[in-house]
């Protein structure tokens, strides 16, 4: 249990200062006077969901097995084949 809790604290450190994530949010900081509020606000959006998508990815490596990880996207596969599948009967 206590390896699982290091591996994704590293996991979350690591993703927050990701090069690219790290670039993003230096840029926001440069250009804040820049930007109109609006602009702003998508950039602090798309900061924060590239956080979080990089965050949820390295705890996902973190929890789960090749083989799970490999039966969840299968599962993702199968529920988005049955959401389509309903709509269309639907129609």
């Amino acid at each position: 249990m206590l390896s699982t809790a290091i591996g994704l604290l590293g996991a979350t450190k690591d993703s927050i200062f990701d090069e690219d994530i790290m670039g993003l949010a230096g840029e926001l900081h440069t250009r804040r006077n820049e930007l109109s509020d609006e602009i702003f606000a998508k950039y602090l959006f798309m900061y924060s969901s590239a956080v979080a998508a990089k965050v949820a990815d390295s705890i996902t490596k973190v929890l789960l097995t090749e083989k799970e990880l490999s039966d969840l996207i299968a599962t993702m596969d199968e529920m988005d084949n049955l959401s389509e599948t309903i709509l269309e009967e639907n129609e």
